[in-house]
Formats: structure tokens, sequence, C-alpha cells
């Protein structure tokens, strides 16, 4: 991201490399070389199964769209307008989305991991509609001084703004709790269970945390 934002100075130009990786990235897909210390890096640009879940190429395409929609943020003097603008291409995305992956949900679909252009037009355009909400009604709901709900929605905010901090102290959670539950052993019920729990053992670490990461 550094390199790109170095290199590339305008946010449509991250647009364009994002857009190209998302069509691109199918072509690399279970390219290997032969040679094992070579295949290891292919692995982690490309790749899939145990050695990378999220390889590289595609998942290089959101973190390059969410910087350039931060950037226009940033410079936006009325966040409540541009919400609104992105209401309707987010509507858009989605059913272009939805209509791709359809024709061939099993490429588009991917093993998530590796999700074909179609899921990943869904994906972006789910998001824009997610972010749309939580500025029209969530940030509406949390100013109220009473409401039932009061709770929940500081519970929904804190995390919201602890995004950083929570996702590292859940992910670090998850990983070394495979070591006691294994991997796919508890069927639907456990868990359900054991998600609610982390998600508030994870809250709860994190208030613990005083410092910013």
């Amino acid at each position: 991201m550094s390199i790109v934002r170095t290199l590339v100075k305008k946010p449509i130009g991250w647009i364009v490399i994002a857009v190209s990786i998302m069509f691109i990235s199918p072509v690399f897909w279970g390219v290997t070389s032969g040679v094992k210390p070579v295949d290891w890096i292919l692995n982690y640009m490309w790749g899939a199964g145990e050695e990378t879940y999220f390889p590289v190429f595609n998942w290089l395409f959101y973190p390059l769209i969410g910087m350039a929609f931060g950037v226009v943020y940033k410079a936006s003097d009325d966040h409540d307008a541009l919400f609104n603008k992105i209401f309707e291409p987010s509507v858009l995305l989605l059913a272009v989305g939805s209509v791709i992956t359809i024709t061939n949900f099993k490429f588009h679909i991917g093993d998530y991991f590796r999700s074909g252009p179609g899921a990943v037009i869904w994906i972006t355009g789910f998001v824009g509609l997610w972010l749309w909400f939580n500025n029209k009604y969530l940030n509406r709901f949390v100013v109220m001084t009473e409401t039932p709900y009061r709770q929940a929605l500081d519970f929904i905010c804190y995390m919201r703004r602890a995004t950083t901090k929570v996702y590292l102290i859940h992910w670090i959670l998850l990983t070394w709790s495979a070591a006691l539950f294994g991997y796919e052993t508890q069927g639907y019920t456990g868990t359900i269970i054991l998600m609610i729990v982390f998600t508030f053992v994870t809250y709860f670490m994190s208030k613990k945390i005083k410092y910013a990461i």
C-alpha cells in the first residue's frame, strides 16, 4: 500500500489498480513453479489452502478501495451528503455483482479466499450500503439521550471505534484457540456459542488494553 501510494498519487489511480487486480487475479490462481521455496512466496501472492487464507491477489482490492474512499472522506465537509451519494452506486454494485455471480456461482464465490469479480463487486456494494446505513440510522440513534437499545448501541459504537485493536485481539484469540477446540469440530450450535463468547472476551480484553494500537 505504501509503494502504491508513493508511485500513484491520485485516488482514481488506486481504484484503477484495484479493478485491474480484481479481473487479473484469477489468471494467476494455481500457478506454481514446482520449486518449493519459490512456491511458498507464490502461495502468499495468489495461493490457497493451509499456507495462506488471504492471498495478496485479489485481497489487495479492498484496502486500495478503502484508501481511495478514505481520502474522499477526509476531504469532504459534509459526510452525510457523501454517504447519501454512495447509496445508489452501492445498490447498483450489489445488483451487478449478484447477476455476475449467478452466471458462474462456483467460480465467483470460489473458496471465499479467492473470490471472482462477481463476488468482489457484490461485497463492495454491500460494504457501501453498510456504511450508508450506519451513517444514516445508527449515528442518529446514538445521539438520542434515552433509548431502550442504548447499551447495545454503545457496544456497537465502541467496537467500531476500536476496530484495529479488536481485530488484532480477536484473531490472536481465534488462532490460539484452534489448538484447544480443533478445526471445524464444533458444529453449528457450538460455533455460534463460541462466536458470542469470543466477541465478548475480545470486547473486555480490548477495554483493558489502554494503549492505542
